[in-house]
């Protein structure tokens, strides 16, 4: 059954290394070679499945930007549009695809309607000075990324 993700097979490429190494990446890759044909199988397969089953929570709570928008609708009794400030790319993108909406940046464009904006903890007083007189309440906080959230009130 693994033949295919070993070796030769046409899938080793994705999942089977020439050599074992512990290298800083986003994936890891490891010889199933010595798997393949072993009684350790199962066990280690029933292993992995259950660090993910019960490391996924606090991996999507840290990483994703799912719960962060579940979060912000969860406060939202109307839809607003939404920007984000000293944020990462990821969780810029992955508010665009959550909330299916352009998010923009405001290193890049401050929106001048009225809407919400996640920003890294601490920030309302340079959010108050970028926005140059607007008004800017503290919505809340997403602890798990670090990250706050407010409501700018529309320029005049």
């Amino acid at each position: 059954a693994l033949s295919r993700y070993a070796g030769q097979g046409p899938m080793a490429r994705y999942l089977d290394a020439k050599e074992d190494a512990l290298l800083d990446a986003r994936f890891v890759t490891f010889e199933l070679e010595t798997l393949q044909n072993s009684q350790a199988l199962i066990p280690v397969l029933l292993s992995v499945a259950a660090v993910l089953k019960i490391g996924a929570p606090a991996l999507d709570a840290t990483f994703s930007a799912r719960p962060l928008a579940a979060e912000i609708a969860r406060i939202e009794n109307n839809p607003l549009p939404l920007a984000v400030f000293r944020v990462s790319r990821e969780t810029q993108y992955g508010l665009h695809f959550y909330r299916d909406q352009t998010i923009p940046s405001y290193e890049l464009e401050i929106p001048a309607t009225e809407h919400l904006l996640i920003a890294p903890e601490g920030m309302q007083t340079s959010i108050a000075t970028k926005v140059g007189g607007r008004r800017v309440s503290y919505l809340g906080s997403y602890a798990p990324q670090g990250l706050d959230y407010y409501w700018v009130a529309p320029a005049k």
